[in-house]
């Protein structure tokens, strides 16, 4: 099992609306944590990470929260290269 970090950047689309009148393009940010446990053989792992997306809105007077939870599974395919 391992403990890990995730940092982003997003960029977010808003199309016009009641309270806007333009389309506009935010950047957003989203932090988060994660644990990452070995299923079999160090070639099946599963991953579990959650993290807050923040995105401002138009006016920079609030903003859009998300919180997600992913769970995904992964297989890990070695590939040898040539020995010298």
């Amino acid at each position: 099992m391992w403990p890990y970090l995730q940092v982003g950047v997003s960029s977010n689309s808003l199309a016009p609306g009641a309270s806007y009148k333009e389309d506009e393009s935010l950047t957003g940010m989203s932090g988060g944590f994660g644990l990452g446990f070995n299923l079999y053989q160090r070639k099946i792992y599963l991953d579990i990470n959650t993290s807050l997306l923040v995105m401002p809105f138009h006016d920079d007077n609030a903003s859009r929260k998300n919180l997600q939870t992913m769970l995904g599974v992964q297989y890990f395919i070695p590939i040898k290269g040539k020995s010298n």
